[in-house]
């Protein structure tokens, strides 16, 4: 029965395949002719357009082959070591970077360093200028003078500038003492901050040189700053590198200062017979006993 079966679909199949013989042999062939011979002859074309194209094609390669052989040659010349070179420029970049940075944190170091320096140098030239002041100055209208330094917003300058102004105080109040303060005033004030600055500064060169330092000072305030200097170089006269040169003509104030505490002899500059001037050695007891 399967053999009969698959003997039947053999058959249907036959009968099938007959068929679409049969439809092909009353195909047109002449029609399927045109058509391949029309499909021949467009693929001919473009054969030939591509032909036509692959000339310009192999000439841009070759150019390009021209290029390429140019560039091998420059690498292998000029940048045969291109990747040690690399290398150590990226070390030096890197190295410059970090060394920049480390001369900015430098930089901003000492900037506060000089700052905080600053600060502590004003207060101690404050405190030495006050001290003097109350022993010296002998009126009871200023209680002592400061320095005071303000920012300069006008500096180009990296770190801080002041402006420096000197300040006389009396009972917490401040005033500027330009133009407000006498001339006696004026003078004692200035010797008393090249006294502190002095004190300050000049530890390693202690040269104090006072040219007529009385001037304008009435006796009072004369015998004050006598006793201060008295005070000075009794505190400091065992300092091997220090002294004080007094240039005057009050020869009260040397002996107010007591000078022969602390030397033997003086200079003293006068006229000969021919107006010049003669540098002549003498004993500081003439003056003291006088």
């Amino acid at each position: 029965m399967k053999d009969n079966v698959r003997y039947r679909n053999l058959l249907q199949q036959l009968k099938v395949l007959q068929n679409e013989i049969g439809e092909l042999e009353l195909r047109n062939v002449a029609d399927d002719w045109e058509q391949l011979e029309h499909e021949a002859v467009r693929a001919e074309k473009m054969y030939q357009n591509l032909i036509a194209k692959r000339g310009p094609v192999f000439g841009e390669i070759k150019s390009k082959d021209e290029e390429l052989r140019k560039y091998l040659t420059e690498w292998d010349t000029d940048y045969k070591d291109a990747a040690v070179r690399y290398r150590q420029a990226l070390v030096n970049l890197t190295s410059t970077k970090a060394v920049t940075d480390d001369v900015a944190k430098l930089h901003k170091a000492v900037d506060q360093a000089i700052m905080k320096y600053h600060s502590m140098k004003m207060e101690e030239i404050n405190a030495i200028a006050s001290d003097l002041w109350q022993k010296t100055y002998q009126g009871t209208d200023i209680d002592t003078i400061m320095i005071r330094s303000d920012d300069d917003e006008e500096s180009t300058v990296a770190r801080n500038s002041y402006k420096y102004r000197v300040v006389m105080v009396k009972q917490d109040t401040e005033m500027d003492m330009r133009g407000r303060c006498s001339a006696g005033q004026k003078v004692l004030a200035c010797i008393i901050i090249r006294l502190a600055l002095a004190e300050c500064f000049g530890v390693n060169c202690g040269i104090i040189a006072l040219d007529e330092p009385t001037t304008n000072l009435d006796q009072d305030n004369i015998q004050a700053l006598a006793k201060a200097l008295h005070g000075i170089i009794e505190a400091r006269k065992h300092q091997a590198n220090f002294q004080l040169i007094i240039i005057t003509h009050d020869e009260e104030f040397l002996k107010h200062v007591h000078c022969n505490d602390f030397t033997e002899h003086y200079y003293r500059v006068s006229r000969d017979d021919r107006q010049k001037s003669v540098i002549e050695r003498q004993p500081i007891t003439d003056i003291m006993a006088s």
